[in-house]
């Protein structure tokens, strides 16, 4: 493990960043530049607990008014009245009567998933990571380090994508970590059937062949695994 370290998404992949942080159990804070985009990423013992952004699309007003659960006119009340009073703008909805409790808490849900997921988009831009940043236990975990990854390389990779990241190591004999079982990461039924089922070590290209799911599917829990290092080398 290392407290700091860090690298350009053109060569590492977010995917492969969480990862690391996922398997090494890293406590932290994750900032990703790309031009004027900025985001930063809480994690406690590898999983995501907090999002910040300077997109302005993902401010809560903004994904309420989308979501059709705000009127534009509120929204920009609430913003000014944030400058006003230094306050949170849930809170300022919330106590001006705008939202009710339950909607903000499905807002700063989405609002958390949008900021985590859109970053997966990025095939520009820096990360650094800083584990000298104190973050404390969360008291509920919406995305465990290791769904995000698979889920992440599930929206947001493409086909193309996969097989070009793939390709140089098509002939790559892989073997499970057993100390990590299938049901522990987060894949779905479909998926973790059919890694069940499979037997290693064996070449990424003969196990995308003879999957039980789709080559796309396979593609896809194949490379979220390795970038979770629970599929590693087999001479390693």
């Amino acid at each position: 493990q290392t407290s700091l370290f860090s690298g350009n998404l053109r060569k590492v992949p977010l995917a492969n960043v969480l990862g690391r942080l996922w398997h090494d159990r890293q406590t932290g804070v994750l900032l990703l530049r790309s031009e004027r985009k900025k985001k930063m990423f809480s994690l406690y013992k590898g999983d995501p607990v907090e999002a910040k952004s300077n997109i302005v699309n993902e401010c809560l007003g903004e994904l309420l008014v989308r979501e059709h659960l705000l009127h534009r006119d509120a929204c920009d009340a609430s913003i000014e009245m944030m400058h006003q009073t230094q306050e949170m703008q849930g809170e300022v909805l919330l106590r001006l009567g705008y939202i009710s409790q339950e909607t903000l808490r499905f807002a700063l849900e989405l609002q958390f998933e949008n900021k985590l997921f859109e970053a997966f988009f990025w095939s520009e831009g820096d990360y650094r990571f800083n584990a000298t940043v104190k973050v404390s236990p969360p008291g509920k975990i919406a995305w465990t380090g290791s769904a995000a990854v698979i889920e992440g390389v599930r929206r947001c990779y493409s086909e193309g994508q996969l097989r070009s990241w793939l390709q140089p190591v098509m002939e790559m004999p892989l073997r499970h970590r057993e100390k990590v079982h299938w049901s522990e990461v987060g894949l779905s039924s479909r998926t973790r059937l059919a890694l069940e089922t499979t037997r290693f070590p064996d070449s990424i290209q003969s196990l995308i062949s003879h999957a039980s799911i789709s080559p796309l599917e396979m593609m896809r829990a194949l490379y979220a695994l390795m970038a979770l290092e629970v599929l590693i080398p087999a001479h390693s």
